[in-house]
């Protein structure tokens, strides 16, 4: 594959023709000569294809039967022929500066890796970012969402693509894979994107698995693993970080009123040691009727 210099821009989408061609327009604006616009449809019903072949700067990518999220990203990473590949999710808006801040990210990084972003709700302020070893640290506080990160060329190619054991989360996995060997850019302004929280949110409709809190133990257990912590440390951070999970789910699934996901994250919480009694009483209502109370 001839990979050239640049950005690729690359869009998964499943039946969002609005959004997606809204993003699309936005995207356009930011390009530079050098770079490309990947759209990649699962196999959408809404007309999506048919929208997005009209526009002449898109590069469409179709699969004839949905494949799911992450075969989707893979396939992303596979079609982009740019040094760098950016993610963004059909439903998120583009910062006003995002590709700017993305390009000097990698001009300050000059080597492969991993550039990732940390939003604060401005797209006005300057641009701030910090640097990352590859390491403990920086497994330990990877990126979170796929939207908005952008990874080398080579280093999809030595560390390979997102895990397609994983349904759920896996980007979570990637990038914890990545900062184990690469250095990474965390840009904290302006924003790159700002993230459309909505109950149809992929997200959201994953917690309603069954085998969902089952593939979030096995990834944070890979997590732990690239961190190489000691067994007792590696133990602490597991707990922490699933009880840190689930509380975000009953937050968010609270304001979504997802009845199921409430029950499901209230028993997984209750089972996790050393949690406080506000949160006991939380989870233990979650799981019981389906809704969370404000505790303070």
């Amino acid at each position: 594959m001839d990979r050239g210099a640049g950005l690729s821009i690359a869009i998964p989408t499943y039946d969002r023709r609005e959004s997606v061609v809204s993003l699309v327009e936005a995207i356009k604006c930011q390009l530079l000569p050098k770079d490309e616009l990947i759209v990649v449809d699962d196999g959408s019903s809404d007309g999506t294809a048919a929208a997005l072949e009209a526009v002449p700067q898109v590069k469409l990518v179709r699969h004839t039967k949905n494949q799911g999220m992450v075969r989707t990203w893979n396939n992303c990473l596979e079609s982009a022929t740019r040094e760098w590949v950016c993610l963004i999710h059909d439903d998120d808006a583009l910062g006003t500066h995002a590709l700017e801040s993305i390009r000097r990210a990698c001009a300050i990084i000059n080597e492969p890796g991993l550039i990732e972003h940390a939003p604060n709700g401005s797209e006005d302020t300057p641009f701030r970012c910090r640097v990352q070893d590859p390491g403990s640290w920086a497994v330990l506080h990877s990126a979170l969402i796929p939207s908005g990160a952008t990874v080398h060329r080579s280093v999809i190619d030595a560390v390979g693509m997102f895990d397609e054991r994983f349904t759920y989360s896996a980007d979570i996995e990637y990038f914890a894979r990545i900062c184990a060997r690469y250095t990474s850019v965390v840009i904290e302004s302006p924003d790159v994107i700002k993230y459309n929280f909505h109950q149809d949110n992929y997200q959201y409709r994953t917690w309603r698995q069954p085998d969902f809190f089952a593939q979030l133990e096995e990834i944070l257990k890979l997590v732990v693993g690239y961190a190489r912590l000691p067994d007792q440390e590696a133990q602490q951070y597991f707990r922490t970080e699933m009880a840190n999970y689930l509380r975000y789910i009953l937050h968010s699934s609270a304001r979504n009123r997802d009845r199921i996901a409430l029950r499901k994250a209230g028993s997984m919480l209750l089972q996790i040691p050393g949690i406080d009694y506000r949160w006991r009483i939380k989870a233990r209502v979650a799981s019981m009727l389906g809704w969370c109370p404000r505790l303070g």
